[in-house]
């Protein structure tokens, strides 16, 4: 049933809606094979199982133009249809959209609700003690509010541009890398099987020249030996080539 439903992704959001319930099932085995058959790095799949991402996939930038902050919000809401933390984190934003800075900084196409949402994951799994990180123990505790959105805001204060550049080019680095690697390997893979099969038509090859090669032998044998009238009869032929070119004597 997994399998079928995994075939059947086609966008980012169906990935990452399927994630979530893969990893709230606990279903690791089914997880890894999401994120394999969707190229996903395995820095990226660690990240979430370890809960220092929320999401599995990242949305990239905003690829749409928006006449407002609150418009953008409000179709990032709608589309990650996640009501038990992006709309929470996007209704608080809401009231803030009046704010001609966060406004701005709502509105830059690297800036998105869902990395707002990862980003504040990250910060909350830093406050986890690195053995708890080491030994993956699921650990609970409470944020408060002001924390929350303080972190909120210093993610769009944030001027991490080119670094989300620098992201963008290594996945894309990764992906040809990844695709080369299959090539190569789908090549080694024909060369060997062409190998195996012409090695395994080698011996029958092999027998069959033995076979005609005694039978020219026997039959050589058998020949009667021709050897002074094949000499007569060179030297007649000879002959009549040179008269045939028009030589006289």
């Amino acid at each position: 049933m997994v399998e079928k439903m995994i075939k059947k992704m086609e966008s980012v959001q169906a990935v990452n809606q399927l994630a979530a319930k893969l990893k709230q099932m606990g279903l690791k085995k089914d997880l890894e094979a999401l994120a394999e058959k969707n190229k996903i790095k395995k820095s990226d799949l660690e990240a979430f199982l370890s809960g220092k991402h929320y999401f599995l996939v990242d949305g990239g930038n905003t690829v749409k133009t928006y006449a407002s902050a609150r418009a953008k919000l409000l179709d990032e809401m709608l589309y990650l249809k996640d009501p038990h933390f992006a709309d929470v984190i996007g209704n608080a934003l809401l009231k803030q959209c009046s704010n001609p800075e966060m406004e701005f900084q709502i509105l830059q196409s690297h800036k998105t609700l869902q990395r707002c949402v990862d980003y504040l994951m990250q910060k909350a799994w830093e406050l986890v003690d690195e053995e708890s990180r080491n030994q993956r123990i699921r650990v609970g505790f409470a944020v408060t509010s002001d924390t929350v959105f303080s972190w909120v805001q210093d993610y769009y204060a944030l001027d991490d541009k080119e670094q989300m550049t620098r992201d963008l080019q290594n996945d894309v680095s990764h992906d040809k890398e990844q695709m080369e690697q299959k090539e190569k390997e789908a090549e080694e893979n024909f060369l060997e099987k062409l190998s195996t099969s012409i090695e395994g038509k080698k011996p029958a090859g092999k027998q069959k020249g033995k076979g005609q090669t005694k039978k020219a032998k026997t039959e050589e044998k058998k020949k009667p030996d021709n050897t002074s009238d094949r000499t007569e009869n060179k030297s007649e032929e000879e002959q009549i080539s040179l008269f045939d070119v028009g030589m006289t004597v």
